[in-house]
């Protein structure tokens, strides 16, 4: 019996399976884990690492609570994990050891599963990590103690009533929220590389994203009929667009710091005003439109505050008014003419405008 674990199970020295503050000896479980080697993983009573993947979606079977015990031992992945598709599944505690998984991490259409607290030690995910349709998921605070994940982080999980991830300070690439959850807490992020996406929540009334330096692609508000306040207070660039559409709230406030953006985008809101103290440049378009309540004096203002639109050349066309719709569009074009109102500030493009009055 002896030898036969000596296959599976080789001691290391000077090792560390996990990451951070629970960086710690272990030894290596060679290979992937499936159900047919599953009781081997942990026969030793010493912390694990595997250097596989944990279930393996080739060949892979519905397991259960019972199979997810039997892995109290594992501190480390160094390939993927993947939770899918089990019938049975109601919890994911024999993870509770878990702190570092190398490839992705995958939890989506099990049907029973309620929350994810088994991850409860949870640091560090270097590929994606996504949260699909589970029914009857009603929290995701389990993930409470993630740090960082290298690439996209999904979260799409509408029966979810619960969201935090207070200690995530990274998305490598894009960050995606689509929850029923009323509060998304994510107050030590500070960067993400790729776009940021809050959407489709009706029930979503708060956002807190206090320690948001930076969004490497577009950030985006859609469908949130609920949201009654956000927290953006560090935010200072948006490399990409800026999208704000179909919200409820009549103000847009949070933005105390953006100074840069790439382009910007409000529309079909109820915003009667745009706050926006220290935005200066945007270095694409400029569109606003679909705001039944925004005046487009606002929206004027709002332009005429900026330093730059689009770079150094100041080219604009101004369209007559219409009735109804307000509408503002600037777009970076090669032709157009000086509108006088703009003032001598850098601009380069054309400046669309419908006013509704």
């Amino acid at each position: 019996m002896k030898k036969s674990l000596f296959l599976f199970v080789i001691p290391l020295t000077s090792i560390g399976c996990g990451s951070g503050q629970r960086s710690q000896d272990c030894t290596e479980f060679e290979g992937d884990v499936t159900l047919e080697n599953l009781a081997k993983v942990c026969a030793e009573e010493e912390p694990v690492r595997i250097t596989g993947d944990l279930f393996p979606l080739s060949g892979s079977h519905p397991v259960t609570d019972a199979d997810f015990l039997a892995l109290s031992c594992v501190v480390a992945v160094d390939g993927d994990v993947n939770i899918i598709e089990n019938d049975e599944l109601e919890s994911l505690d024999g993870l509770s050891a878990l702190v570092t998984i190398g490839g992705d991490l995958t939890i989506d259409n099990n049907s029973d599963l309620q929350h994810v607290d088994g991850l409860s030690s949870l640091e560090r995910v270097g590929g994606s990590l996504t949260l699909g349709y589970n029914t009857y998921l009603n929290s995701v605070r389990g993930l409470s103690t993630l740090r960082s994940v290298a690439g996209d982080l999904t979260v799409n999980t509408m029966s979810a009533t619960e969201a935090s991830f207070g200690d995530l300070q990274t998305v490598g690439g894009n960050l995606t929220i689509n929850t029923g959850a009323p509060t998304l807490e994510f107050n030590a992020l500070e960067h993400v590389d790729g776009d940021l996406t809050i959407e489709q929540n009706s029930q979503l009334q708060s956002v807190e994203l206090n320690s948001l330096t930076e969004v490497g692609g577009d950030l985006t508000f859609e469908t949130l009929y609920g949201l009654e306040q956000h927290g953006m207070p560090s935010l200072q660039r948006v490399v990409g667009g800026l999208d704000l559409g179909s919200a409820s709230i009549n103000e847009i406030q949070g933005f105390d710091s953006l100074s840069q953006i790439g382009s910007f985008y409000v529309h079909a809101t109820n915003f009667t005003s745009l706050v926006f103290p220290t935005l200066e440049k945007v270095d694409n378009d400029v569109i606003i439109t679909d705001n039944l309540y925004l005046p487009t004096s606002e929206a004027e203002a709002f332009v005429d505050g900026l330093e730059s639109v689009g770079g150094p050349r100041p080219r604009f066309s101004v369209l007559p008014r219409t009735s109804r719709i307000s509408n503002i569009a600037f777009r970076p074009s090669h032709g157009g003419r000086q509108s006088s109102h703009l003032g001598s500030r850098q601009r380069n493009g054309t400046l669309y405008l419908r006013n509704r009055w």
